[in-house]
This record gives C-alpha cells, structure tokens and sequence, in this order.
C-alpha cells in the first residue's frame, strides 16, 4: 500500500469506521442491557470512565511537558493534543449516567440516603443538582485547556511562550478538577468509602492508559510511514519510557494507599479492599498486580524493547488494556460485589475505547502530523534519547 493510500485509509476511512463500530457496540450493549438495566448501567458508566479518564491523562502529559518546556514531546504531540479535544464527545455521553444516577450512586438514592447517617450529612454536597454542575465545570476546564494547548500548538511561535506561562496555572486548575472529578465519578460509587489520596491513583493510571494509545498510534503511524519526517525510534523511545515510569508510579501509589487503608484498620475504610478481595474479584486484582505491573517490569525495562517498534507498539496496547482492567476494577465491585464479566461489559468499554480511537485518528486527519509552526521542531527532530 503506498502512503498516500495508507494515508488516506488510516486517517480517512478507519477513523469513521472505527467510530461507526464504537457506536454499534454501545447500541447493542444497550440492547443486551434491556435484560439486566443495573449492569448495563455499571458497565456504561465505567466505559465512559475509562474513555474520559484517557483524554484527562492526555492532558496531563501536555500541560506537564509545557510547564517544563519539554521538546521531545513536539513531534508527536498531535496525538496527545487530539486525545484531549475529545471532552465534548464523552460530555454527551455523560447524559445517560446523570439520568441514572440514583441506581448507580448510593448518595443519589433519595430513600437510601435518608437511613444512612454518613451520607445524610454529605448530602449538602453530593446531590444531583450540584454533583451535575460540578461534572460539567470539570469537563469544561479540561476543554478550555486542551483548546488552548492545540491553539498555541497550531498557531506556533506566537503563543508557545505564553503556553508554557499558562500551563503554571493550568496545571493547578487541572489537579483540582481532576482530584474532584475523581471523588465525585468514581470514589462516590462506594457510597461512604473515602480516600485521600484516590485522586493520584485516578490520574496517574489515566496518564498511563492515555500514554498506552499515544504510544500505540504512534508506532501505527510509524509503521505506515505517515509522519514524513524523522519521527521514529527516538520518540518511541521517550514515550515508552515515560509510560514505564507512570506504570512504576501507578503501582507506588496503589501500593500506599492500600498500606495506609490496611494499616488504619478503619471499617469504613477496609471494606473497599474486602469485596476486591473475595467473589471472584481477587483474579481480577491478580490480574492488575501481574499484568500492569510485573510483566511491564520484566518485559520492558531493557532498552531494546523500548526501542523496537513491534514491541514498543504492543507495550501501549497492552498497557491500554490494563488501564481499561483497572478501571472496571475500580467502578464495577461498588455496585455489585460478585464479579460479573460478560457481554455487555465487554461491549461497553469496547465501544468507548473505539470511540476513542476513531476520535483521535479523525481529528489527526484534520492537522499537519507534525506541528511544522513550532520552533521547536528542529531540535525535536534531532532528539537522541538516552538510556
């Protein structure tokens, strides 16, 4: 296949179907879920964490690579940059949780609420009304930076100082929304469960699923020869070591925050680890410790791996994956504790990850690859990455 075929194929055609499958799958769970509304309901709401959690965790890389100035990333920004424009998409996507919330959140189950002493007095806060407006002002932020992130990146030299005096700021507002945005769409699923440092663990794994489909989508492009420039094994390599580092840091952060919760003894505390370890759950946390920490240990912590395309594009993939795993992990147990896998799980995060896909594949069709406006492309082009 030539490239101008390949090119037309992988950023004209793919990107539509991928999306067109995406949404046959969503309507089939859809479907499937008629029989069983509560877990089509779980299911939707952690294929809509998952997808938007990927477009947060691109935003992070972003706004931290311009804070500090970062010229690797320049090169292969695109990717990231389309990752992060997909918000409007996911907050439409949203409706059907906010329409079902009182089966899905404890706190929003009026009559539930009323009997329990602990979310009787956090009612002031978590209730639809505000819970509603808080997720769209999330949204909102992400969107706002993520479009000023692709303006300067668009429109180069001009803004790309004022982008990186920005992003001091931005990534202020970003670490709040995205802390709260994890209490309010994850934490709150437990009904009384609390944790301090979840909203770490939450975006760390987002950059380290967003982080898997950069690297995937890069390796793909690379592979069909589209970037047309010297955008190859020293930009994989950068990216497969920031996601190696991320893994490393997810699984610090999971390990505190089990150590704190285990060594508290708290009840109201332990119980989120009880159910993850018993009706079937504890294969899934098997799972998670095996496969998002010690096979990315000891497959890919040589520079060889890192460096070769096949297998640094299978490290993104897989690393996607595991976030998806983790992300059921941490949405699914809270709303019912018997592990349950089929179908309509299956076809939800499925459908929002090819949403995703489709999405970001679509939106590098609209853009120069390569930002050719940035000044510092050059010395981006000229990385040589070090061990």
């Amino acid at each position: 296949m030539s490239e101008g075929r390949s090119s037309h194929f992988i950023l004209g055609r793919l990107p539509l179907s991928l999306m067109l499958a995406g949404v046959l799958a969503l309507v089939l769970a859809v479907a499937l879920g008629t029989v069983e509304i509560k877990r089509f309901l779980v299911a939707w709401q952690g294929g809509w964490t998952f997808a938007v959690s990927l477009s947060i965790g691109a935003l992070f890389v972003l706004l931290f690579a311009s804070l500090t100035g970062s010229t690797w990333i320049v090169a292969v920004r695109r990717v990231g940059e389309s990752l992060s424009m997909l918000f409007p998409l996911w907050a439409v996507l949203a409706i059907p949780i906010l329409l079902s919330a009182p089966a899905l959140y404890p706190w929003a189950d009026t009559e539930r609420a009323a009997h329990d002493p602990v979310l009787v007095q956090r009612l002031a806060f978590m209730n639809l009304p505000f819970f509603s407006l808080r997720g769209l002002a999330y949204l909102g932020v992400f969107f706002g930076l993520a479009l000023l992130l692709r303006r300067s990146s668009l429109a180069g030299r001009p803004t790309i100082d004022r982008m990186r005096f920005l992003a001091g700021p931005g990534m202020v507002a970003f670490a709040l929304c995205a802390t709260f945005a994890a209490f309010d769409w994850v934490m709150s699923l437990a009904g009384t469960w609390y944790s301090t440092i979840f909203g770490i663990y939450f975006f760390v794994g987002a950059a380290t699923g967003a982080l898997g489909l950069w690297l995937f989508l890069t390796a793909l492009l690379e592979r069909r020869g589209l970037w047309g420039v010297p955008v190859g094994v020293e930009h994989r390599h950068d990216l497969a070591k920031y996601l190696y580092t991320l893994t490393l840091f997810w699984a610090h952060v999971a390990f505190l925050q089990f150590l704190l919760i285990w060594y508290a003894k708290l009840p109201e505390e332990t119980f989120y680890y009880a159910v993850r370890s018993r009706y079937g759950w504890e294969w899934v946390t098997g799972a998670l410790m095996v496969g998002h920490l010690l096979l990315p240990i000891f497959l890919f912590m040589g520079r060889r791996a890192k460096r070769s395309l096949a297998l640094g594009g299978f490290f993104g993939l897989w690393m996607l994956l595991m976030h998806a795993l983790d992300v059921w992990w941490m949405t699914a147990p809270s709303n019912f504790p018997m592990r349950r896998l089929g179908a309509v799980e299956i076809l939800c995060f499925l459908g929002f990850g090819l949403l995703a896909v489709g999405g970001v594949l679509r939106l590098l069709g609209r853009s120069p690859l390569v930002p050719d406006q940035d000044p510092r492309l050059e010395a981006s082009l000229k990385l040589r990455s070090e061990p």
